[in-house]
């Protein structure tokens, strides 16, 4: 009797032998399917990312019927809260955009919007999508008054609006996080805001026609860009 239990006992138990191998399939299991779940997450993202520059679009919009066409660009000195406005606080302070959340994307630093105010050089304010930085644009209007950085854009002066890239993914190569506007070519110096080409070698970029998409580089050259910015290093077209 003892002999058949310790016989049984000994069928159910599992050897050293069988029990590594059983850690090696749930290891090659695991590796086969974080790749998966990774891109599944990075598909959100770029989800939310599109969704984000749609709501943002949409709010540009609304001020461009309201103010005949007009829209305020990059950035305003003398803001309301302290040396500088920038483009989406146009739109916040206007009643046109309220949910600040949709100005970052979650896919950069800094990943969620952060309105703290350290100083007119330090603004946590200015980290979000970026605005086209278009002063030597034939399709934007320089006031005698502005620096560099101030521009209005007359929607009807664009030539195409379907290849106008008015807002993207941007990053500040001196910081590594987004920047609230960017230039092509990309000026060497200050923060150096570029289009970032963060979603698998394509960036998210809202047209002034309404529509939105993730962009390549023969996007960006359609829209007069000549400059994006891949892994943190500067790439011409």
């Amino acid at each position: 009797m003892k002999n058949r239990k310790r016989k049984a006992a000994k069928k159910l138990s599992f050897t050293l032998i069988e029990l590594l191998i059983v850690i090696a399939i749930i290891a090659i299991l695991a590796s086969l399917l974080l790749p998966a779940l990774q891109q599944a997450r990075d598909t959100a993202k770029q989800t939310v990312c599109v969704s984000n520059l749609k709501q943002c679009g949409l709010a540009a919009l609304q001020y461009l019927n309201d103010f005949d066409g007009w829209l305020g660009n990059a950035q305003y000195p003398g803001g309301i809260l302290d040396s500088t406005t920038v483009w989406h606080e146009f739109l916040s302070y206007g009643g046109y955009l309220s949910n600040q959340e949709i100005l970052v994307c979650p896919s950069c630093h800094p990943f969620k919007y952060n309105n703290q105010f350290i100083s007119p050089t330090k603004n946590r304010r200015w980290y979000t999508y970026g605005t086209r930085c278009c002063s030597i644009d034939a399709n934007c209007k320089q006031p005698s008054w502005s620096t560099y950085n101030i521009t209005y854009i007359k929607i009807s002066r664009v030539v195409d609006p379907s290849l106008f890239i008015l807002y993207a993914d941007t990053i500040a190569l001196r910081d590594r996080i987004q920047l609230y506007y960017f230039k092509s070519p990309i000026v060497l110096g200050g923060e150096m805001g570029g289009i970032h080409m963060r979603h698998k070698n394509r960036t998210t970029c809202w047209y002034i026609d309404g529509h939105c998409k993730l962009s390549n580089e023969e996007d960006l050259r359609n829209s007069s860009l000549t400059q994006a910015v891949k892994n943190y290093t500067i790439v011409d077209f």
